[in-house]
C-alpha cells in the first residue's frame, strides 16, 4: 500500500539551515562519511517545524524508487529514508506522527555526538585488567570533524595531542589494547631503537 503523504505546501526552503550560503555542497556527500556527518550535524539545527517538512517533502518527491534517493534531507541519510518509507508503508500510525519521530530521534542522536576528540575516544572504550583498555564497538575507526581515526590513531593523538608518525602499536603486547599510555608510533619506535 502506498503511503499518504503530500508534499508540504508551505515554503519550508526559507527558514532552512541548509539554505544558507556554503552548505551546498555538504549535504549530498557521495559516500564520505565526515561530509555527512557535518550534514546531520547541520540538519540537528534547522527549526524542528522545518525538519519535518523537508523529511516529508523528500519522502513524498522520492516514493518507494530506491535509486531516487540522494543526499542528507531531513536530517537522514537515503539508507534512513528508505527504511523509513518502508515503516510509513507498513504501519497504521499516521506517516506524520512517523516522520516527527524520525526528526526528533535523529537530531538527539546528532545532539549527542561527541564534542572533544576525548570525548570520542572515552565513549568508545572500557577499562581492563592491568591497565589495559579495550575497544568497545564492532567499528574501528571513528570519524571526528572530517577526520577519519582507527582506533589507536584516535587514542594515541589524544594521549599525544599530534596525530601519530607511522603506524601505532600497543607497547604492552596485548593485541586490541587502546590505553593511551600503551602505545607507541613509528617515531617513539625508532627513538628507542
Amino acid at each position: 500500500m502506498k503511503p499518504n503523504l503530500t508534499r508540504p505546501t508551505h515554503d519550508w526552503h526559507h527558514a532552512a539551515v541548509c539554505a544558507r550560503p556554503g552548505t551546498e555542497d555538504v549535504f549530498f556527500p557521495d559516500g564520505k562519511h565526515n561530509t555527512a556527518q557535518r550534514a546531520l550535524e547541520i540538519c540537528a539545527t534547522c527549526p524542528m517545524s522545518t525538519a519535518i517538512a523537508c523529511l516529508t517533502d523528500a519522502l513524498a518527491t522520492e516514493g518507494a524508487c530506491v535509486s531516487g534517493r540522494e543526499g542528507i534531507r531531513g536530517g537522514t541519510t537515503r539508507h534512513t529514508r528508505q527504511k523509513l518509507y518502508d515503516r510509513i508503508t507498513n504501519s497504521d500510525r499516521p506517516a506524520a506522527d512517523l516522520i516527527a519521530e524520525a526528526v526528533t530521534t535523529s537530531a538527539a542522536r546528532v545532539t549527542a555526538l561527541p564534542k572533544t576528540l576525548r570525548d570520542a575516544y572515552e565513549s568508545r572504550v572500557v577499562p581492563g585488567d592491568g591497565g589495559h583498555v579495550k575497544w568497545n564497538r564492532r567499528t574501528t575507526s571513528v570519524t571526528f570533524q572530517g577526520q577519519t581515526y582507527s582506533a589507536m590513531a584516535l587514542a594515541f593523538t589524544v594521549a599525544n595531542g599530534r596525530a601519530p608518525d607511522g603506524m601505532v602499536r600497543a607497547a604492552c603486547g596485548l593485541r586490541g589494547c587502546v590505553a593511551p599510555a600503551h602505545l607507541v608510533d613509528a617515531a617513539m619506535r625508532k627513538a628507542t631503537a
